[in-house]
């Protein structure tokens, strides 16, 4: 029996604004900075959906993309996200706006991870589908 489809919520920076809009233009990932990689859970898989969140000062959901192959582990000790794992990110899409993390918040207030949200997540079952939906809303 396969796994179902997943949702994770994977995190950037600022710097990682401009890379995101390359890839939803449909810029090949060997042309965008950094490529099309980013740390996720070990328990993703292809198929597997992501909501690209910006960290502060940003603090906000900007984009969506599908993810294109299993997670390995970053073994490359020279690089940034040494002993993390990483998988592809593709058919991403901008939001038609960020949704804050305020607005998040409030539309999920039971919802823990989001008072501090620090590191990439899987979204817990009982949130997945209603977060999901209302990223979508946003495309």
């Amino acid at each position: 029996m396969s796994k179902a489809q997943q949702f994770h919520i994977i995190h950037g920076s600022e710097e990682h604004l401009g890379p995101l809009a390359m890839l939803a233009a449909g810029i090949p990932a060997e042309k965008v900075p950094g490529g099309n990689w980013w740390t996720i859970d070990a328990q993703a898989r292809p198929g597997d959906r992501v909501v690209f969140y910006i960290r502060r000062p940003v603090s906000c959901l900007v984009a969506i993309g599908t993810v294109i192959s299993p997670p390995r582990l970053q073994d490359d000790p020279f690089e940034e996200w040494y002993g993390r794992y990483i998988a592809d990110i593709a058919d991403v899409r901008l939001l038609s706006r960020p949704i804050p993390v305020q607005e998040i918040r409030q539309r999920f207030p039971n919802w823990a991870y989001w008072r501090q949200p620090r590191a990439h997540i899987c979204v817990p079952p009982q949130f997945a589908m209603e977060f999901w939906n209302y990223v979508l809303s946003h495309l």
